[in-house]
């Protein structure tokens, strides 16, 4: 198998466990801890992106901390999920016969894509020899 879909595999494996482990610190905090929703979303949120920079750096893609290469993973996080906004909007106006949940649903894959091939690039690098 090529090492790309190896880190695919594994990228999606990782994904799924953050959401999950999203789905767990939200409900803890919210049910359990009476925290305000807004920041228990903004805790599993940061919580959940930190350790899937983590495991995926360390497991999938076999690559060093660097504290540039988490800030463009946290960006790519945040383009990838503007981009879902964005399609999502598109995908309301112009289909306004399909319901909307179907809608954000479809847009999931393509985000899944857009995240992956950006970190596939940020933490495949080499550092730079000056």
């Amino acid at each position: 198998m090529s090492r790309f879909i190896k880190n695919f595999l594994g990228f999606c494996s990782i994904g799924a466990a953050m959401t999950l482990l999203s789905m767990l610190l939200i409900a803890v905090t919210n049910e359990i801890l009476s925290w305000n929703p807004e920041v228990s979303y903004d805790f599993a949120y940061i919580t959940t992106l930190l350790l899937s920079y983590y495991l995926n750096t360390k497991y999938v893609f076999h690559s060093s901390f660097c504290f540039t290469k988490l800030l463009s993973y946290c960006a790519t996080y945040i383009s990838g999920m503007l981009l879902g906004m964005l399609l999502i909007k598109i995908g309301i106006k112009l289909l306004p016969q399909i319901n909307e949940t179907i809608i954000t649903y479809a847009v999931i894959p393509i985000t899944l894509v857009w995240n992956f091939l950006f970190v596939n690039k940020i933490l495949t690098m080499k550092k730079e020899k000056r």
